[in-house]
């Protein structure tokens, strides 16, 4: 009887041995998903300028892929194409990540999400602000030539408030003041009181004017 019981516990030990190997080798499948992308060959580079977001090098972050969050080493995002793109699992190649099954990504701790504003398919937007109004930022990288036929990439900042009925785009700060209905004149002497630049800083501009609107709850 004895033998019976320890012949099978080792058999109960064997079989979830089994169960754990194959679990890890289908999380290890899984993951392989990300690397089904195309070859980058996109990055070009024009008088030591890229079209990446923050700096030309990859950088640590996370990709939400078909719904399932991932962690990478190296993460970079071409915002004149609108794609991420990371290394091959030899570190080898650079690989563009197929954009219809990217929903978000993170990198360098910045919070990226795909929303539908202008396209069916969607677009990469940073999230600077969530709340009642969300405030999103659209980094576009556009090749410009000056005057002497010179290609260089000028970077754009489009500047997106979703509010719970619609969503504004905000080209200069008096489309902002105009949302304020009444209290237009509270929060335009609040952009002066605070030296506030919406031109040269849209992002701290935004932020700083939609907590305050917040915290008054205008």
């Amino acid at each position: 009887m004895q033998r019976l019981s320890l012949f099978l516990l080792i058999l109960a030990v064997f079989i979830n041995s089994t169960l754990f190997a194959n679990n890890k080798t289908d999380t290890i499948r899984n993951n392989s998903l990300l690397y089904s992308g195309v070859e980058y060959t996109r990055g070009l580079i024009l008088f030591g300028e890229s079209p990446f977001y923050m700096v030309r090098e990859p950088l640590p972050g996370s990709i939400n892929y078909q719904g399932n969050w991932y962690s990478v080493a190296e993460l970079q995002y071409d915002c004149k194409n609108d794609v991420l793109v990371t290394t091959d699992r030899k570190g080898d190649l650079a690989m563009e990540l197929i954009k219809e099954k990217v929903h978000a990504f993170t990198i360098d701790g910045h919070q990226f999400e795909k929303l539908k504003l202008q396209g069916k398919q969607g677009e990469f937007y940073e999230k600077i602000l969530s709340g009642k109004r969300s405030l999103f930022i659209q980094w576009q990288k556009k090749v410009i030539s000056n005057r002497v036929d010179e290609k260089r990439y000028v970077l754009f900042r489009n500047v997106y408030l979703i509010n719970p009925s619609d969503t504004v785009r905000i080209n200069r700060v008096a489309d902002y003041f105009d949302l304020l209905g009444q209290n237009r004149n509270k929060i335009k002497r609040y952009y002066k009181e605070q030296h506030l630049n919406f031109r040269k800083e849209p992002i701290i501009a935004m932020e700083s004017m939609l907590k305050k609107v917040e915290a008054e709850g205008w």
